[in-house]
């Protein structure tokens, strides 16, 4: 493997719950840590990462992984909103949540705070179920897909499916269809 620069910086107590600021303009392939104040870090590696002070922005491109507490998330481009706590990533999104479900799609904004997101262009096997549907919408007992296609079978023969408007999925629970 080439070796790439390494950029680490921890955020410490300031504005908002990541608390401080990362250095200014910060911009180089490699890792880019960030210490929120009563949660673990949130790290971020990509080719290239930068930082805008004055948005108080993170962008990532290149092979981007988002490794925090409560949800890990692999995309071409991630864009993390310190002050409102938002995750925007484009690109061969996959995001897999502390439960261990793991979603797929084209497109994701993540609300880190109340560990709800939707996903675009969307996939998803949970409790032996293959969903599928044109959006995905995650939260931390619920999951809704819209314009969706559910079948138990392999998804790329099924022996049958249920296509519908929105399924609401409850894991281990329950799953309804509508419309």
């Amino acid at each position: 493997l080439p070796l790439i620069a390494t950029v680490v910086a921890l955020l410490v107590g300031a504005p908002g719950a990541w608390g401080g600021s990362a250095p200014a303009g910060a911009r180089a392939g490699g890792v880019l840590a960030l210490q929120p104040a009563a949660q673990g870090p949130t790290v971020i590696e990509a080719d290239e990462i930068a930082y805008d002070a004055a948005t108080n922005i993170v962008t990532a491109r290149g092979r981007v992984r988002v490794t925090h507490p409560r949800f890990r998330v692999f995309a071409d481009t991630v864009i993390l909103d310190l002050q409102t706590q938002v995750v925007t990533a484009e690109g061969r999104v996959r995001l897999i949540d502390a439960q261990g479900r793991e979603l797929r799609g084209a497109r994701l904004v993540y609300h880190i705070d109340r560990e709800e997101g939707t996903v675009t262009d969307a996939e998803t096997i949970l409790d032996q179920t293959y969903l599928r549907g044109s959006q995905v919408e995650v939260g931390r007992d619920r999951i809704t897909v819209h314009q969706a296609t559910v079948t138990t079978c392999d998804p790329a023969r099924p022996l049958y499916r249920i296509t519908a408007r929105r399924v609401e999925v409850t894991p281990g629970e329950e799953l309804v269809a509508r419309d």
